[in-house]
């Protein structure tokens, strides 16, 4: 049987490769992460560590994306008061057991100095955080929620 996905969320650069990458499966309680296998060179090959999370921290995900609404975003507002070249890609997968939603941001941390004005980016903001809070002291690698390199 395979791993029902609740959650991804994945930082590429302006060319789409792969920086980082968390990818959390209801079913086992396991979080994927992905990184670069040197904390130096962003852009060698992957490592990806699986990590077993209590049924507690489950749960609390699972509200967590509940009420962060991130599954009722079509779209994040474009950002009018930075304009950046190049930058990083984030993407987002978002489920819950009747529907998904992917939502792909460009440079989603140039919205924190405006948060107030794109409530989408704030939201997408937010539920990285406070899953971030629940996932770091399970294991996880901080580095799968970073915004940015």
């Amino acid at each position: 049987m395979a791993d029902r996905k609740l959650f991804e969320y994945s930082l590429n650069d302006a060319w789409h490769i792969p920086i980082s990458c968390v990818t959390i499966l209801e079913d086992q309680n396991m979080v994927l992460c992905s990184l670069p296998r040197d904390e130096v060179e962003e852009f060698l090959p992957q490592a990806t560590k699986s990590v077993e999370i209590s049924n507690e921290a489950m749960e609390k995900v699972k509200n967590i994306i509940v009420e962060s609404r991130a599954l009722e975003i079509d779209d994040v507002e474009k950002n009018m008061d930075i304009i950046c070249c190049d930058g990083y890609i984030n993407a987002f997968y978002i489920s819950n057991e009747n529907k998904y939603n992917t939502v792909k941001v460009f440079n989603l941390d140039m919205y924190k100095p405006y948060i107030n004005k794109y409530p989408n980016a704030a939201k997408l903001i937010k539920l990285l955080k406070d899953l971030s809070k629940i996932l770091i002291p399970e294991g996880v690698d901080k580095r799968c929620f970073k915004l940015k390199c």
